[in-house]
């Protein structure tokens, strides 16, 4: 009998002013094509993290936190809360 384990994957991206548009749609688009479950952008001149998660053959609509906790959906136990990831950046 053949074993075979399935990996869930992640991506977290943190933006930069410079990569805005390739991190948004660019890498979005590679992402999803890669196999990609779950697609986090964080945007820390915004303080807001854009969760994309795999929807059949592509990303589904984004869960957009600004406030409270951010769950991860691929890798459970996972979380964190705005606040907390934005502490000390004003």
């Amino acid at each position: 009998m053949q074993m075979r384990t399935a990996f869930r994957s992640e991506v977290v991206e943190v933006l930069s002013p410079s990569t805005v548009q390739r991190d948004r749609i660019e890498k979005k688009k590679i992402y999803e094509r890669s196999g990609v479950d779950e697609y986090w952008i964080v945007d820390q001149e915004i303080c807001e993290v854009s969760v994309f998660d795999r929807e059949g053959e592509r990303f589904g609509p984004s869960r957009v936190h600004r406030t409270g906790p951010v769950r991860s959906r691929v890798a459970p136990g996972i979380e964190l809360t705005i606040e907390e990831l934005f502490d000390g950046l004003d």
